[in-house]
């Protein structure tokens, strides 16, 4: 008889703890039963209202609405994406033509200082030039003096042609 008091005792125990389990249970979901009938109530708010937007619209049913604001979305979502890869776009040319634009500048410097270089080297060639030229006009006399000078014009507006 004690043994079957104690099987008794832990049975009512056992439904005890069945019983608080349960309870909690019970509680979650009258929890989550409450926060789904706000849900129904906001789309419930959200329904009526395209209700009203159905009756002043081309559209007969709530659906279409709903199917055509879907689609404008996906539009503007396209849209927005292709908005999104021309400015990208936009960026990238920007970046090359300031690279271009650094690139031609430092091209045109280079080719000045070349241009320089070799113009510098042209006076240091004719001056030489001239240091040979000098002693053979003496020599020579004048008759070579003009010719020397002539060939010279000639040479400084052969400079000048582009």
């Amino acid at each position: 008889m004690l043994k079957k008091a104690e099987g008794k005792k832990e049975e009512v125990v056992s439904l005890e703890a069945e019983k608080q389990r349960l309870t909690e249970e019970m509680q979650q979901l009258q929890r989550k039963k409450f926060d789904l009938e706000l849900q129904v109530h906001s789309h419930s708010v959200f329904h009526d209202f395209m209700k009203q937007v159905v009756e002043i619209s081309q559209f007969e049913e709530v659906q279409e609405q709903v199917d055509h604001l879907e689609n404008l979305l996906h539009f503007r979502e396209q849209l927005s994406e292709k908005d999104s890869c021309d400015h990208e776009r936009i960026n990238t040319l920007r970046t090359e033509l300031v690279t271009l634009r650094d690139n031609h500048h430092l091209m045109m410097v280079r080719g000045r200082n070349q241009l320089s270089d070799l113009q510098t080297e042209l006076e240091k060639t004719r001056s030489e030039t001239f240091s040979w030229i000098s002693p053979l006009v003496s020599y020579f006399g004048e008759g070579l003096e003009k010719l020397i000078g002539k060939t010279y014009q000639s040479e400084l507006f052969l400079d000048k042609e582009p």
